[in-house]
C-alpha cells in the first residue's frame, strides 16, 4: 500500500541540525526535530524517519550511550515513546528507518519530537555519514498521526548534502 497523500501541509514539519555539507564517512551528531502539525499524534500512532535503502548510513542503536550510532529520542511533553531501528520494515524506497511509536499519552499541535542522531553527550563518537557523496540525503518523515498506520510523508523533510572530504 502507497503512503496516503492525506493533507501533508498539516502532518507538522522537521528540521536537521548540522545541514548543508557534511564529509562523507565523517562522524557527526545530527539533531532532528519533528513539531507536530494540527493533528498532534494520537496515542499507538507514530513517525518513522527513512532512509534509502542504498545506504551505509549509521546503523543507528538504542542500547550502549558510548558506542557508534547511539541515537536518542524524547518527546517534549514527556509521552512515552518506542523506538525501534527497522531494516526492511518501510515501502521503498526508504526501507531503513527510524520507527517512533507513542506508546503512553499522545502529542498536542506544537508538541515536538528529538531525534539525535549520533548522540555525543554520553560518550558515543556520534553516527557515520553514508560512505559515498549524494546532493540530497533525505531524513524522510512520514507521520501516522491518528494511528492507523497510514502515513503521510511530512511536506520539505530534512536534507544533507553528503560531499568529498578535503583529500
Amino acid at each position: 500500500m502507497p503512503y496516503s497523500q492525506y493533507r501533508p501541509d498539516l502532518m507538522g514539519t522537521a528540521t536537521i541540525e548540522p545541514s548543508g555539507r557534511i564529509e562523507a564517512g565523517s562522524w557527526q551528531s545530527f539533531t532532528l526535530v519533528y513539531t507536530c502539525g494540527r493533528f498532534g499524534i494520537d496515542d499507538t500512532g507514530s513517525v518513522k524517519i527513512g532512509f534509502r535503502f542504498a545506504t551505509d548510513f549509521g546503523p543507528v542503536q538504542f542500547d550502549d550511550p558510548k558506542a557508534p550510532g547511539y541515537t536518542s529520542v524524547e518527546a517534549s511533553n514527556g509521552a512515552v515513546l518506542d523506538c525501534r531501528w527497522e531494516f526492511k520494515r518501510n515501502i521503498r524506497p526508504w526501507s531503513r528507518s527510524l520507527y517512533i511509536g507513542v506508546i503512553k499519552h499522545f502529542l498536542a499541535e506544537g508538541d515536538t519530537i528529538t531525534i539525535r542522531f549520533g548522540d555525543t553527550r554520553q560518550g558515543s563518537p556520534g553516527i557515520r555519514v553514508q560512505t559515498f557523496c549524494e546532493t540530497e540525503f533525505q531524513f524522510r518523515v512520514f507521520v501516522d498521526a491518528i494511528a492507523t498506520y497510514d502515513y503521510v510523508a511530512i511536506e520539505n523533510s530534512p536534507r544533507i548534502q553528503v560531499a568529498p572530504g578535503p583529500g
